[in-house]
């Protein structure tokens, strides 16, 4: 998955994080509140969706969702019903024609 991003979402003054002591279902470790970026294959193609409030393990960098903001992300990578923030370009490499031009490359 995506790696977390390094900014953490600050807690509503006087509200206790009630899962700040979840451990990380992979690995362990702690969990924090954050929001991130991550990228998901849609009907459109692949998408990539910010803003998205997760868990995120401080071992491993897993992110985890809860129900709702998985259901909001199904919506998005389905169909969205707005259009996007904005566009990127994304390089696309093969392996294969990378380990081709290894094999072919006459310098080694």
């Amino acid at each position: 998955m995506t790696p977390p991003e390094d900014q953490a979402r600050p807690a509503l003054e006087g509200q206790q994080d009630s899962q700040a002591a979840l451990p990380c279902a992979y690995c362990g470790a702690a969990t924090r509140e954050d929001t991130v970026k991550a990228a998901f294959w849609g009907l459109q193609g692949l998408i990539a969706i910010e803003d998205i409030p997760a868990r995120v393990c401080e071992g491993c960098g897993e992110q985890f969702y809860d129900d709702k903001t998985t259901q909001e992300i199904e919506t998005i990578v389905n169909g969205p019903t707005t259009p996007p923030k904005r566009q990127i370009i994304v390089p696309v490499f093969s392996l294969a024609d990378a380990k081709n031009a290894e094999q072919n490359d006459p310098q080694e």
